[in-house]
């Protein structure tokens, strides 16, 4: 039943406003329905690298039913991470990254990966965008640093993300990596003295 009428739709609609249309009315739709060969390649082409969609904020909804319906994450690009924070920022909401990092934990393995600049994701995040509030970016900052993101990295300028935020004046941001490069330090301190004691005995 679903199959017809879905080409049918796909048919008349430009692929993206299909599945735009669909998500508004996903309660309907059959819970057992998958795309597996889904590629999101081209949804991040038209409505993220551009950035010029109108309702930027259904994007995040969209692409997360398309993940839970079986569209392959990698199918992005070669940076997905650095995509979806982009979409995230573009959208004024990080729901979507959190939930990919609940959904799909394997993936926080890669919070630190550096794309063809050496930038990682939070050098996105560092990185000045316009109409990003600073309480928007520091709450990023602070998501990011949750799930592993190294702050120490360094881009391929030799910048850090401190070194980046420093530009703009974020000062807030720098102060929430600041005071978890402190908490790692204090516990790294703490971890070696138990060792050493534990050597003496």
């Amino acid at each position: 039943m679903w199959r017809p009428l879905l080409f049918q739709l796909f048919l008349f609609l430009p692929f993206h406003q299909s599945f735009l249309l669909l998500s508004a009315r996903k309660d309907r739709l059959p819970r057992n329905l998958r795309v597996p060969n889904l590629s999101l390649k081209s949804l991040f082409e038209k409505y993220v690298f551009i950035g010029l969609y109108e309702k930027m904020e259904q994007v995040p909804r969209l692409v997360q039913w398309l993940i839970s319906m079986g569209a392959s994450i990698e199918t992005i690009g070669p940076y997905p991470l650095h995509a979806l924070m982009r979409l995230c920022i573009q959208a004024r909401e990080n729901h979507l990254f959190r939930w990919l990092m609940d959904y799909k934990p394997e993936w926080r393995g890669r919070i630190n990966q550096r794309d063809n600049d050496g930038c990682t994701v939070l050098h996105v995040v560092a990185a000045h965008s316009p109409g990003y509030l600073t309480k928007r970016q520091t709450d990023d900052v602070q998501m990011l640093l949750s799930f592993g993101a190294d702050p120490t990295l360094l881009d391929g300028q030799s910048r850090s993300a401190v070194d980046v935020l420093k530009r703009s004046k974020k000062f807030k941001a720098i102060e929430k990596i600041n005071s978890h490069l402190e908490k790692l330090a204090a516990c790294s301190k703490d971890l070696s003295g138990t060792v050493s004691r534990e050597l003496t005995l």
